[in-house]
């Protein structure tokens, strides 16, 4: 069998048939669609068992779990799949018209190229926009609307590929055996361990796919969805979001910083001899060079805030048109020069008065 597509589903039964109806529309059928259902409440069961009597060309499998998270049921996946090659397709999501076929011609042309260990396509949204990071000039990402800077394939891992603009969802078809080198860590009472551990890991092992820029699933980010939970989701599975900091890939600096944002968020869930433990820190002092290494930064970005709020006084001052001539070097400066680039909106956004009053603000609560 040439392909394993890999469902996880979750209370997503009405969202899983236009799956499956994309499934029958596509044009080759070697391939099963393997379906892990990890404790869904809505009875998916149900819908399967529908399905299972209707014609179809293609297997498919329907398995049930109790509710672990996601990576359980990837990990589960891996063992099953029967296919040469494994993709990941999402109960709310749906492949593109011909997307089978387009994957199969890939995997043809990469087959004496053993240096490879699959192909990626791209994810667009229903409205056909790429799900590529498109990032604005202040700074801010939307996830939604970048570009590929490329047009024919490229061969690269899964680190060099983001020089290229592709930071974003992709679609990506890995073979099966290499696929199964890398299971998600599982850890008790914790349901959610991000894929990012598994794509660091490939880095550091060098895994090359061949990226192509054509869409082949359609996505929408859905309400109670993992990418929609974000943040809270790493804050509620600890050890899990410890690791994945532990194997960032990224400057010491920045692990540093990691290091630090997981100890103020998770500070008054665990002891602090828990958060060190989870983050392999052997001297307890670093949290208290951290903190003061913070401080003085900030101490830095209030003067720096100081400073952008009375040059734009001054600019003003001198005449509109000179100002609305530097207000993106001003926008690009605060950009570079905080933690949180949104910190200082206000400063270009709101009137001067109310800038200065909320400036003031924040230095008093640092002094507190």
């Amino acid at each position: 069998m040439k392909l394993t597509i890999f469902t996880p589903l979750y209370n997503r039964r009405e969202d899983v048939k236009r799956l499956y109806q994309s499934l029958l529309e596509q044009s080759v059928t070697d391939f099963e669609w393997l379906v892990i259902d990890d404790g869904s409440k809505d009875y998916p069961e149900e819908v399967f068992s529908e399905i299972m009597k209707e014609n179809h060309d293609f297997e498919i499998v329907f398995l049930s779990q109790p509710n672990g998270g996601k990576h359980r049921a990837m990990n589960r996946a891996f063992r099953e799949a029967r296919g040469e090659y494994f993709v990941v397709c999402d109960s709310d999501d749906y492949f593109t018209t011909g997307a089978i076929d387009t994957i199969f011609t890939w995997l043809d042309e990469i087959q004496e190229e053993t240096h490879l260990s699959g192909v990626a396509g791209l994810k667009i949204s229903p409205d056909g926009e790429l799900l590529l990071w498109d990032e604005k000039e202040d700074g801010s990402i939307c996830l939604y609307g970048g570009k590929p800077g490329f047009s024919e394939p490229v061969d690269a891992n899964f680190f060099d590929i983001l020089q290229y603009g592709m930071r974003g969802d992709r679609c990506e078809i890995f073979k099966t055996d290499v696929i199964r080198k890398y299971p998600l860590p599982e850890y008790e009472k914790e349901n959610f361990a991000t894929e990012g551990i598994m794509y660091n890991r490939m880095i550091r092992d060098d895994v090359k796919l061949r990226w192509h820029t054509k869409p082949l699933e359609v996505c929408e980010y859905m309400e109670g969805g993992l990418t929609q939970n974000g943040l809270q989701k790493f804050i509620d599975n600890p050890k899990g979001y410890a690791l994945y900091i532990r194997e960032d890939i990224g400057s010491e600096e920045e692990k540093e910083n990691a290091f630090y944002d997981y100890y103020l968020r998770l500070k008054d869930r665990l002891s602090l001899k828990e958060i060190a433990e989870n983050l392999g820190v052997q001297d307890l002092s670093f949290f208290d060079y951290m903190r003061e290494k913070r401080q003085q930064e900030r101490t830095q970005e209030l003067q720096l805030m100081k400073e952008v709020l009375n040059t734009r006084k001054n600019l003003q001052a001198a005449g509109k048109d000179l100002y609305h001539q530097m207000e993106p070097q001003l926008k690009s400066l605060l950009r570079k020069g905080l933690r949180h680039s949104n910190d200082g909106e206000f400063l270009l956004t709101d009137s001067i008065e109310v800038a200065e009053r909320k400036l003031l603000l924040l230095g008093h609560e640092e002094r507190l």
